[in-house]
């Protein structure tokens, strides 16, 4: 190297590249691991982000599958209010295939 001036030129220093959220959640490998710790609310956050982050969450195949809506007052289905007319809904079923005779 050549001094310039009486002075050595210093040489960049190098850093190790550390990743950002967005490189790790690429990875399907973390992003399947992670992704059934978070809650609902953490997911539609990561999605409102940005562009990047919404494509990556909803891009994703299974990352919805581990949801647990358990918690989630508007996920609760009241079926003590459902008529239960099934029963007689099968008892028709099975007159229509009886004839007359039967």
């Amino acid at each position: 190297m050549s001094l310039v001036g009486g002075i050595e030129p210093a040489l960049p220093t190098t850093r190790p590249l550390t990743p950002n959220l967005l490189d790790l959640l690429q990875n399907s490998l973390i992003l399947a691991h992670i992704v059934p710790h978070l809650p609902p609310s953490s997911l539609t956050q990561l999605c409102a982000t940005n562009r990047a982050f919404r494509t990556v969450i909803k891009a994703s195949p299974g990352v919805f599958r581990h949801l647990d809506l358990t918690q989630l007052k508007a996920a609760q289905v009241n079926l003590d209010s459902i008529d239960n007319g099934g029963e007689v809904w099968r008892n028709v079923q099975l007159d229509e295939y009886l004839t007359e005779e039967e």
